[in-house]
């Protein structure tokens, strides 16, 4: 059901009719956080019937509706987090690894016919650094940008303490720089970058389960990615 469609809309007047006369089916709800009011419905009706994905919740990624999520549905929900596309969602018959990396995994984005153009910023922004933190850890729970940790554990070496953001997805990062095509990218600096954030996101979202490092020494010693699983460390260097 998309909330937004008013025919859908009208079903949901009555919610708790409307549960009950589908309640052997799944019901997807899209663009939840335009009905807020929707989630004590949501509450009772989960309570009087405990059936495992009777109901998917969609919606646009905000700090306030997960929180508004998690709270209400507290120990009735789980959370799936969607990325863009992966190398490995793609059609490895079709797949053009060039146009993957530079329009990203959004899939409006990734089929399009052609490149976009993005729009000029009017002004550099000069924030202090407290402010910078509170927008990237916003721009980090709405799921556009990643925080990687460094790697220190029983290191003896002097070793970078802050951490590297990534932009999730490149086709963002390329369209904020004004970067206009593939040739683009490849003669400017934030090239290596680019492919560096590019790698160490599908891997990531590929295998969330794992813990994620870099490693960077004061000297300019690194290697770009460190995970760990139960048995084993390993390194990736893109």
């Amino acid at each position: 059901m998309q909330i937004e469609n008013i025919n859908d809309l009208n079903k949901l007047t009555e919610p708790a009719l409307f549960f009950e006369a589908n309640k052997d089916a799944t019901i997807c709800l899209d663009e939840i956080q335009l009905l807020p009011e929707l989630f004590s419905v949501l509450r009772s009706e989960i309570d009087r019937n405990r059936r495992n994905g009777r109901f998917i919740l969609l919606g646009s990624a905000s700090r306030h509706l997960i929180q508004k999520t998690s709270e209400s549905l507290a120990g009735r929900v789980c959370f799936l987090e969607l990325s863009p596309f992966l190398v490995s969602e793609l059609n490895s018959d079709t797949y053009q690894f060039n146009t993957h990396w530079f329009r990203g995994g959004f899939p409006e984005s990734y089929l399009a016919t052609l490149d976009t153009n993005a729009s000029r910023f009017g002004e550099v922004l000069n924030l202090t650094h407290p402010t910078t933190k509170r927008y990237a850890d916003l721009l980090e729970q709405t799921f556009l940008l990643r925080t990687l940790k460094p790697f220190e554990r029983n290191i003896k070496k002097r070793i970078v303490k802050s951490p590297k953001l990534y932009i999730r997805d490149t086709g963002i990062l390329h369209r904020l720089l004004q970067i206009p095509d593939f040739n683009g990218l490849l003669g400017n600096s934030i090239f290596g970058s680019s492919f560096e954030g590019f790698v160490i996101e599908n891997i990531i979202s590929e295998f969330p389960d794992f813990s994620y490092y870099f490693y960077r020494t004061s000297s300019g010693n690194e290697v770009d990615l460190v995970f760990e699983t139960p048995s084993k460390l390993f390194v990736v260097e893109c």
